[in-house]
């Protein structure tokens, strides 16, 4: 991302005949709405991948947390990321806190200083970044956690996890580019190794949900996959706004970050459809669009800094990668629900090591990013400091939210995993939102089969139960309604 050295006052005199100015405060606020669009594609994706007596958790969980992310971005956020005047190179100060006196401040860009940008449309596109960040993580409950501790843990986290890492990349005074000059376009580190190594560490403390289901694909089975399709679509469009304005300018730099986003998901999505076909002989609309967020991913770090012809190696790589990479929790016995440490933590370290090989100079500098490039502008220290900023966020993340989790799990009324017996018979959509579902006719189904809400090591005692439930007169009743419904 264009790292800028400083805040000024806006000056009407001089300022105010600058087309530039309005120009770029233009493109972030349409960046900005794009992002929007992501945030509805990951509740989407993420509702159709999980059971159905739990997909309206996994729709409310992203939508719930970008409200939270954001309030605590305005407070906080902005200021202990973007504060020009910190006097540590770890975390910036309460200079910005409730965005105050942002209404007349403009971003001076260190490397073009005739390039201003309105300081409020930034807030904006960075908090909803962070939003993305967040709705991108939080869902590693599913179908196990619960949603008000969650929560608390989504304030705390931000503060504490998110913001220092994007003030150590994205601000000029910040370690990683003071120091090692990190390079990370759109948030291969803030956004994808952070949300893939908490997504690990909260996926540890809940544990593993019943595994004779989990194991069983003719037992365990998502939602709904036209939901996922169309989550996946959203992703692509809200993506190109992602990774467009992180170049905070309108110009070339944005063009070809957008070219390279689509190469790269395109090529990701192929490749991961081919190895299941190699694999299963079958083609996989899942695949498809797993692979299609890996490309997203993967590029994320790289969009402004690459050539073209490099993005079909970051998706080519990604995709395969990433596609065994989902099989880890079986080897780690980690129950990573949704592939969130696969697709964004594995991704996110695959994205940051390639762009310490193909990052280059001419490419950046037409975005204003005057950096030395990778191995591809003979670089080569680039790739060694793009390995210890990986490994250093990776821990970070980690450690942070495993201690802060911990904390939050002993404060009487803020336990993390859902009661077992309650999640086995109702879902955590019954749990957490009463008499609220995705669909109406999942009422209908809980009576019609209620084995398919039972763990397969517990039907063989529930038999009689399930047998008097399907003769009471409320189960005959919703039988024969049910069945009217199919005639007609």
């Amino acid at each position: 991302m264009l790292v800028f050295s400083n805040f000024r006052e806006f000056d009407p005199s001089v300022d105010g005949s600058n087309p530039k100015i309005m120009a770029n405060g233009l493109f972030l606020f349409t960046c900005s709405c794009l992002l929007i669009f992501v945030v509805l594609g990951i509740a989407m994706f993420y509702s159709g991948m999980t059971q159905r007596r739990s997909s309206l958790s996994m729709l409310a969980i992203p939508l719930i947390v970008t409200v939270v992310t954001f309030i605590v971005w305005c407070v906080l956020g902005y200021s202990l990321t973007f504060s020009d005047n910190a006097s540590t190179g770890y975390i910036g100060n309460f200079q910005f806190a409730g965005l105050r006196t942002l209404e007349r401040a403009l971003l001076v860009n260190e490397s073009a200083t005739d390039n201003l940008i309105p300081a409020l449309p930034h807030a904006v596109f960075e908090g909803l970044l962070a939003c993305v960040a967040a709705a991108l993580t939080m869902p590693c409950i599913a179908e196990r956690g619960r949603i008000l501790p969650m929560l608390v843990f989504c304030v705390v986290w931000v503060i504490l996890v998110y913001c220092p890492v994007a003030y150590w990349e994205w601000n000029s005074k910040g370690w990683m580019v003071d120091k090692i000059d990190i390079l990370d376009y759109g948030g291969g580190s803030p956004v994808h190794l952070v949300s893939g190594f908490t997504s690990l560490a909260y996926s540890i403390l809940l544990g593993q949900r019943d595994q004779i289901l989990i194991m069983n694909k003719n037992r365990y089975r998502n939602s709904n996959t036209g939901m996922i399709v169309i989550g996946t679509m959203f992703l692509v469009a809200g993506w190109l706004g992602f990774n467009a304005g992180c170049s905070l300018t309108l110009g070339l730099a944005s063009f070809i970050s957008v070219l390279n986003t689509l190469i790269s998901m395109a090529m990701a999505s192929l490749t991961w459809m081919s190895v299941d076909y190699y694999w299963n002989r079958k083609l996989s609309i899942m695949g498809f669009c797993s692979g299609c967020l890996t490309g997203l991913v993967v590029i994320t770090p790289a969009a402004g800094y690459v050539n073209p012809w490099s993005s079909f190696i970051f998706g080519f790589v990604g995709g395969f990668l990433v596609n065994f990479a989902t099989g880890l929790k079986y080897l780690i016995h980690v129950d990573d629900s949704l592939d969130i440490f696969a697709l964004h933590g594995i991704g996110g370290m695959i994205g940051n090591l390639l762009t310490g090989l193909f990052a280059d100079k001419n490419i950046a500098i037409l975005g204003y990013n005057d950096i030395d490039g990778g191995w591809v502008n003979q670089n080569y220290v680039q790739l060694g400091w793009e390995v210890v900023g990986t490994i250093v966020v990776s821990l970070y993340a980690f450690t942070i939210s495993f201690v802060v989790l911990l904390i939050i799990n002993w404060i009487p009324g803020l336990r993390l995993k859902i009661n077992d017996e309650q999640t086995l018979h109702g879902g955590a959509d019954e749990w957490e939102f009463g008499g609220e579902f995705i669909q109406d006719f999942v009422e209908f189904l809980r009576i019609l089969d209620p084995t398919d809400y039972l763990r397969g090591d517990v039907e063989p005692q529930l038999d009689s139960q399930l047998n008097s439930q399907l003769d009471s007169p409320a189960g005959e009743s919703y039988q024969q309604d049910v069945y009217q419904m199919r005639d007609l």
